[in-house]
């Protein structure tokens, strides 16, 4: 099973994925993580003075499409990102697909406690914000998207129900 966690930055994609593995103990889970598989700096656009994380031209799913498919022998692979979901042969890969969803509100707690990049300015913030609402809303209508509140505990019991994978 290829399971694909979305969502807009600091919404609980790597928690939930960890939390996952933690449903299946007995299943060989590997993560493809999303901010491993940007490309290089000099080959993304900037906004402003910032270097544009939250554009599709940031990733490079060509990576991330070749560790999945160089995977032989997992039970599951966990891939999450911000934009994971964006790419149309990539999005064919995952056979269940997750968005971790929290309110603005939080998004700005969240951001504005985040120093793993430096200083962000409010502007860029703001940025961030919008860049996951234009590429998010045109997966609202999408039923085979469960969409999951990431500003508390997530609710894991709905999520196993979802994912039925059998051990």
């Amino acid at each position: 099973m290829i399971i694909g966690i979305g969502g807009v930055s600091r919404a609980g994609k790597t928690t939930l994925a960890y939390k996952i593995r933690d449903l299946y103990p007995k299943q060989k889970i590997r993560f493809v993580h999303g901010d491993d598989v940007v490309k290089d700096v000099d080959n993304i656009p900037m906004i402003k003075d910032r270097i544009d994380w939250e554009c599709i031209e940031s990733f490079d799913y060509e990576k991330i499409i070749n560790r999945i498919k160089s995977d032989d022998d997992s039970d599951i692979i966990i891939c999450e990102g911000i934009l994971i979901f964006h790419n149309k042969e990539l999005f064919k890969f995952f056979d269940k697909k997750i968005i971790a969803e929290i309110s603005k509100e939080c998004f700005y707690e969240r951001k504005s406690q985040d120093d793993r990049w430096g200083y962000e300015p409010e502007w860029y913030i703001d940025y961030i914000w919008k860049s996951y609402i234009r590429h998010y809303s045109k997966l609202n209508n999408n039923k085979d998207i469960l969409k999951i509140k990431g500003e508390t505990s997530f609710d894991m019991e709905k999520i196993s129900k979802f994912l039925d994978f059998r051990t």
